[in-house]
């Protein structure tokens, strides 16, 4: 079992019990192997450890979270070969969350916060006052 592997089998086994079924670090440690799996070929292995990680980031992050639509494509790009059109909806997916307006991930800033653009600040000047 190639070094990459064994470090993520060994940190689920002794992790597990620690974190529980549906812990963001158990999602880490599964998606680690979900990658060292694909990159060594084993498209089935990896799709299952990807629905387990995508199961717990849901749960625990939301459907909409950055890291949901990461692990999205990262699912899209193992069943690419096999199944195009899975693949396809799963970045469309993917896609959505990343460029809903405004972003999913900023829906829950405070009302009235605004993002500054990089443009308002010029090296060595103080930063420019934006209109309201």
């Amino acid at each position: 079992m190639p070094r990459p592997q064994r470090l993520h089998r060994s940190r689920l086994r002794t992790g597990k019990p620690r974190l529980g079924r549906n812990e963001l670090g158990l999602a880490e440690n599964l998606r680690g192997l979900a990658l060292v799996s694909a990159k060594q070929g084993r498209r089935e292995e990896a799709e299952r450890f990807y629905h387990r990680v995508l199961a717990i980031q849901e749960e625990k992050l939301g459907r909409t979270h950055g890291d949901v639509a990461d692990t999205l494509e990262a699912l899209a790009d193992v069943l690419a070969d096999d199944r195009r059109a899975e693949a396809e909806a799963l970045r469309d997916r993917s896609n959505i969350i990343r460029h809903t307006d405004p972003p999913v991930f900023l829906r829950g800033l405070r009302p009235g916060l605004r993002l500054v653009p990089p443009a308002a600040f010029a090296p060595g000047q103080p930063p420019r006052r934006l209109a309201p």
